[in-house]
């Protein structure tokens, strides 16, 4: 992505953006509500606003796709997405296996095929319970919904795949099972674009990420580096609230969830483990 600036009825909400991601990477999208990190999401995706201009590069397999929908983009340069809502994102009166059939048949598998991939493809997320492809979204659970999205997007074999918040709706358990199948099934053809608020998660799946605050990439680099060695207050202020229990100024908790400043960690600690970001964020969703 090279300067991408989103404007909408001529407010500039992202503004000069530049990343890259290359195959077998998860890089993470980090910012607060508003910063710009779900419109950038958009532009890689192919979905537009109402009144929305764009201008720069979306590049996808060397293929310029800016502002162009996934409809009319060769099919190297198409990416898939995780959507935060999976209730949405899936057909209420259709089963799962039909969902995951049709965009199967869409990319090409053979007719004959298509049911083994449907359940190979609901196994390789940790879906093959008997029967599980002749269930409607309304049966499964959130986070059983969630994962069946992710293997909706695997079923398009992409070369991207968006992630947007797609643990944000569901419970500490169900969080964990839904990043260890993308942690899995991303493989070394293709890239992760993961988008969240929560630089705990963050931590736990990725290995760079790209800040950003009111539409603009404040700070981008591995993850132990921003969580230790950040230089921009933005992201100082993300480390802090990873061990103090804290969002960002712009974003608000129970005054009784703060932890007291002198327990936030200092730059001479030991980088946290998984496990200890995952205990901190179990015992504040407790």
């Amino acid at each position: 992505m090279r300067n991408l600036t989103m404007r909408v009825h001529g407010r500039t909400l992202v503004d000069g953006v530049d990343f890259s991601v290359e195959p077998g990477e998860r890089l993470c999208l980090l910012g607060a509500s508003g910063s710009g990190k779900s419109l950038t999401a958009r532009a890689v995706v192919g979905q537009s606003l109402p009144g929305m201009t764009l201008s720069g590069q979306v590049l996808v397999d060397g293929c310029d796709v800016a502002g162009r929908p996934p409809s009319r983009r060769p099919a190297n340069a198409r990416v898939a997405m995780v959507f935060q809502d999976s209730a949405s994102a899936l057909h209420p009166l259709i089963t799962i296996g039909s969902q995951i059939g049709t965009t199967l048949r869409r990319h090409g598998v053979p007719a004959a095929t298509v049911r083994s991939g449907v359940d190979d493809l609901l196994a390789s997320v940790g879906l093959d319970t008997p029967g599980m492809a002749s269930r409607v979204p309304s049966q499964l659970s959130g986070g059983q919904r969630q994962r069946v999205c992710i293997a909706l997007a695997l079923a398009s074999r992409p070369g991207v795949l968006v992630a947007d918040e797609p643990t944000t709706a569901l419970d500490v358990v169900a969080q964990a099972t839904v990043l260890e199948v993308l942690r899995q099934q991303v493989g070394a053809g293709t890239a992760l674009v993961f988008i969240t608020h929560d630089l705990a998660v963050a931590t736990s799946l990725c290995e760079r990420a790209v800040v950003l605050a009111s539409g603009q990439v404040v700070e981008e680099g591995p993850l132990p580096e921003l969580l230790w060695q950040a230089k921009h207050p933005y992201t100082q202020e993300l480390s802090a609230a990873a061990y103090a229990q804290t969002l960002p100024s712009d974003q608000t908790l129970p005054s009784d969830q703060t932890l007291p400043s002198d327990q936030t960690q200092p730059s001479s600690q030991p980088l946290p483990t998984d496990q200890t970001l995952r205990a901190d964020r179990a015992a504040w969703a407790r």
